[in-house]
């Protein structure tokens, strides 16, 4: 009976054992797992921010072409509203400098 449980004890031990190294190896596969993922996610944290680095880059891009464009234009629209403003006014400046220069004279 005494080699009976010896054995029962020397089976549970290394039972124990067993479990003791299946746990051990379980905890470094979850270690190497989580690992793994954190390297992961981080690729992929650094893919997004490229992906987004780009995007708004892009946006920025387009909105100042489209600002330029705007500008233009209305620059352009500027320039021929003076134009047309200029001879609008040229029929008269001779008048007006006239006017200006003599009529003062009279008025001394």
């Amino acid at each position: 009976m005494d080699d009976i449980l010896k054995r029962m004890l020397v089976v549970e031990s290394e039972a124990d054992k067993i479990v003791a190294d299946a746990q051990a190896e379980a905890e470094k596969i979850m270690e190497e797992a989580r690992r793994k993922v954190n390297e992961q996610n981080a690729a992929a944290q650094e893919a997004l921010s490229r992906d987004v680095e780009a995007l708004v880059s892009g946006k920025v891009d387009a909105a100042l072409q489209a600002k330029g464009a705007e500008l233009s234009e209305r620059n352009r629209r500027t320039d021929e509203e003076m134009s047309e403003f200029r001879r609008s006014l040229a029929p008269h400046v001779l008048g007006i400098t006239e006017e200006l220069l003599f009529g003062c004279r009279q008025g001394d």
